[in-house]
């Protein structure tokens, strides 16, 4: 009886702190939705000797990370005169966005596929790469439809007899084998019209691109496990094109990736709680070993974060978090600017990254073992942007 009694009074406080959290949740939206994002970039950056500097960010609803994402490309533009943007979204689903220059149509209707990227933020990184005739990325490829339409309606468009009633996105698991032949003869066709003129060299790299895009996402998809690894992979091989791409075409050495603080760093990295176990392998892995000194990574972290995350599994959903993370505000001191040398100076040699997807839960803002990740500072990162506190993102 006196274990039930103990076990009841334990369930309700739980219970009791889950309210009062949601309770703090909503006060806590009021306040910061109108918080304007005041990130200025700090005066001892300096613009890294490399061709591609990575933004990662703690949470995708911060605003922080998007703001100094902003700072970089305008520093690479005004010192190189081209730069690139490269974005942790699907690869069609950034193209649309490039050519709507918005992540919302006339109609109100979401453009690219990451919902939170639907923000004040975003817009004004758009917004200058129109004024500045710069391109933006894709790289992902968790969700090919964008890619596979483009592609039908151009291969209609050039002759190819079996575009019109061809399915690419829409392919049931165990239909990819067979599928896999008709990616083939799609490559053995642009080959054909490039050879015969009615393709440039641009488009025809562009459309084989979009075909290895779409074997990339069967890849994943037929992965009984290792996603994360397998989804990374391909991530950094299109970021790796769009860099060769960017310099045959368009004369551009320079780009700025922005991604997921756990996509970006240069070293394997493991969570350790009780549902999520496993090393992980992240883009960062690759693009370090491909382009070495020419990669550089800036991680974003802070003390204090609210943020704006889809609630659970879902996007279409979304509210603002709250992660309080203090201890790291006693360990750096403040905020800034602090290269991986200096922080290993100051003694901070490893490092709990923060690290929040799309999605999350109260739950799992209460315990750093569902939001953070041990990492190498002198290997994982070369720089962090650390602020006392983050705010969100602005609708």
């Amino acid at each position: 009886m006196r274990k039930k009694k103990w076990l009841c009074i334990i369930i309700c406080i739980t219970l009791a702190a889950i309210v009062c959290r949601g309770i703090v949740s909503a006060i806590t939206q009021k306040q910061y939705a109108a918080m304007p994002c005041e990130f200025v970039m700090p005066e001892s950056f300096s613009l890294p000797d490399s061709r591609l500097v990575a933004i990662g960010t703690a949470t995708h609803g911060n605003g922080d990370p998007f703001a100094a994402a902003l700072a970089v490309l305008r520093e690479m533009y005004a010192a190189h005169r081209n730069v690139a943007l490269i974005l942790e979204e699907n690869v069609g689903d950034a193209e649309a966005v490039g050519l709507q220059r918005a992540y919302s149509g006339e109609l109100g209707e979401n453009v690219g596929f990451y919902l939170i990227y639907e923000n004040q933020e975003m817009a004004d990184i758009l917004k200058w790469l129109e004024e500045n005739n710069q391109r933006l990325y894709g790289i992902d490829i968790q969700n090919i439809q964008a890619v596979a339409d483009r592609l039908r309606n151009r291969l209609t468009e050039l002759g190819f007899a079996a575009a019109k009633d061809m399915a690419l996105a829409d392919v049931g698991k165990a239909d990819i084998a067979e599928h896999l032949p008709l990616l083939d003869e799609i490559d053995h066709f642009l080959k054909g019209r490039y050879d015969s003129g009615a393709l440039s060299e641009r488009e025809y790299c562009y459309l084989l691109h979009q075909v290895d895009c779409i074997r990339q996402n069967y890849e994943y998809r037929l992965a009984e496990d290792r996603h994360f690894d397998i989804r990374d992979k391909a991530m950094a091989q299109n970021a790796a094109w769009v860099m060769d791409y960017g310099q045959r075409f368009y004369g551009n050495n320079y780009a700025v990736l922005l991604a997921s603080n756990g996509h970006v760093v240069k070293t394997p990295w493991a969570y350790d709680n009780a549902y999520v176990g496993g090393t992980f392998c992240p883009a960062g892995v690759t693009l370090s070993k491909e382009l070495e000194k020419n990669y550089f990574v800036i991680i974003t972290d802070a003390a204090e974060s609210y943020f704006v995350a889809g609630i659970g599994n879902g996007q279409n959903h979304q509210k603002i978090f709250h992660i309080d993370r203090k201890d790291l505000l006693l360990s750096v001191n403040g905020s800034g600017y602090f290269t991986a040398q200096e922080l290993s100076d100051m003694g901070h040699t490893n490092w709990d990254m923060t690290m929040v997807g799309a999605t999350t839960t109260d739950i799992q803002t209460w315990n750093k073992k569902w939001y953070a990740v041990p990492v190498s500072v002198p290997d994982s990162f070369d720089a962090m942007l650390f602020s006392e506190r983050m705010t969100t993102i602005h609708k």
